[in-house]
């Protein structure tokens, strides 16, 4: 059963309108016969910049995703760590006793990607390995709740 689902932010939606409203707007405006001189030019551009500025909102913000259980939004961290920590960071997900976050790096072999919920009772974790020119999973998808995903989450 899939514990993530994809929302529509409403807020965002209602700010994509109006920007295509101003754009469109401004597009009436640039093919007026009232202006003159470089003033059509102006509205186009202004236009156009509305237009991208909807489109670009309505794609990138309008969807959110969130933990079905508890209604917590959904973000993705991204860590580095050294292929010498492999071994440290595997036994921190798997929950062994007395293992503890090994320290993430600026840019290296091993690539962890989470997605973690904000009340974190809700993670996933994803190892990459960076072998033959690019990063390539290492295991399955480690999927945490509760109590596990709260621990995981130390990495974020």
């Amino acid at each position: 059963m899939n514990k993530i689902k994809a929302v529509v932010s409403t807020g965002n939606v209602l700010i994509a309108i109006l920007l295509s409203v101003a754009g469109i707007y401004c597009f009436t405006q640039s093919i007026s016969e009232s202006y003159t001189g470089c003033i059509p030019a102006l509205f186009f551009s202004a236009g156009c910049v509305f237009c991208v500025a909807a489109i670009w909102l309505v794609l990138n913000r309008c969807r959110r995703h969130i933990y079905i259980e508890t209604g917590s939004p959904i973000s993705c961290v991204m860590h580095y760590y050294d292929i010498g920590q492999l071994e440290e960071l595997t036994n921190f997900l798997d929950g062994k006793e007395g293992c503890d976050v090994p320290k993430p790096r600026q840019c290296s072999q091993i690539k962890v990607t989470m997605n973690i919920s904000r009340d974190h009772r809700y993670a996933e974790v994803n190892v990459s390995v960076y072998t033959d020119f690019m990063y390539k999973d290492y295991g399955s998808m480690r999927i945490y709740e509760g109590d596990e995903a709260e621990r995981v989450s130390k990495m974020e």
